[in-house]
């Protein structure tokens, strides 16, 4: 029994030694990493601005989008209307110019 806790001590003094070394390296790299977390801080702030830029950009570009494609909509139906008008005056021109071409060639019998 008294080899174990023997033992237990060695092995708890090893463990202790073990973690006074880590803290001490733990503190050695604190100040190491204070001016990497500070530039990558600064660069999150930055990317986080541009995102905010481009978010906005995006929205305006979206908005112009939904715009056009509405404008687009509209001339596209004004373009039927115009296109069944045309289509009409073609037709009563023909039957016009058919007419006048009847009443021609009877006046010429």
């Amino acid at each position: 029994f008294k080899a174990r806790i023997s033992e237990m001590t060695d092995m708890h003094k090893q463990v202790k030694e073990a973690l006074k070394e880590m803290v001490k390296r733990g503190r050695e790299l604190g100040p190491l990493f204070a001016p990497a977390q500070e530039e990558i801080n600064a660069r999150l702030l930055s990317m986080a601005s541009d995102l905010g830029t481009i978010h906005a950009a995006h929205a305006r570009s979206h908005a112009a989008l939904e715009a056009a494609t509405a404008r687009g909509e509209s001339l596209d139906h004004l373009s039927k209307g115009l296109r069944a008008e045309l289509d009409a005056t073609s037709a009563s021109e023909a039957r016009l110019k058919q007419r006048s071409a009847e009443e021609g060639a009877r006046a010429d019998a």
